[in-house]
């Protein structure tokens, strides 16, 4: 059971975590509706956990999108191994963090990508690895930048390196997060 999963996880790496429970179908509807499947894409998912953003952008994806879901946590890392699609060379799993993030796509030969979806509870990280992240994120990204947080607390550090596009509530989600689609 993955709530079970996400739970242990909580408890044992609060800071990477950094929820109780896995985000909700409506949250991940939110976020992946930001992306346009009308062409071919490289998109690159930062701390998925158990999946729910990645399974709703598979439902979605076309055959020469390129997918690269980058997982730091060991156990959420062998879980998705055992659920993605291994016949598809276009989805790529990657056992690393965020902050190698530039030196993770220059390995598979990949300059820019379309879309960063994040699920990283940025709040829980010190300040200066969250710069160490958003500049690995703005030197990769050639489109749009598309994260949750549970609090409007890092929506400042945010728009020193990215233009806020748009900010939504997702009330159907515990706790409810505030979703922000950035440039």
């Amino acid at each position: 059971m993955k709530e079970l999963l996400f739970i242990k996880e909580f408890i044992k790496h609060f800071k990477e975590t950094g929820a109780i429970l896995p985000s909700s179908r409506f949250l991940a509807r939110k976020m992946i509706d930001e992306i346009t499947f009308d062409k071919k894409n490289v998109i690159v998912e930062l701390g998925p956990g158990t999946g729910v953003f990645t399974k709703e952008i598979l439902k979605r994806k076309g055959k020469t999108d390129i997918l690269i879901v980058i997982e730091l946590n060991e156990l959420f890392f062998n879980n998705l191994k055992k659920e993605l699609p291994s016949d598809d060379k276009n989805i790529i799993l990657i056992n690393g963090s965020a902050s190698d993030l530039s030196e993770i796509l220059h390995k598979l030969k990949i300059e820019k990508v379309d879309y960063i979806i994040s699920g990283l509870p940025f709040l829980n990280f010190e300040t200066d690895e969250r710069e160490i992240i958003f500049d690995e994120i703005k030197k990769v990204l050639n489109g749009k930048f598309i994260l949750f947080q549970y609090t409007k607390k890092v929506k400042k550090e945010i728009e020193k390196y990215f233009i806020i596009e748009e900010m939504k509530k997702v009330p159907f989600n515990i706790p409810p997060a505030n979703v922000f689609v950035c440039e």
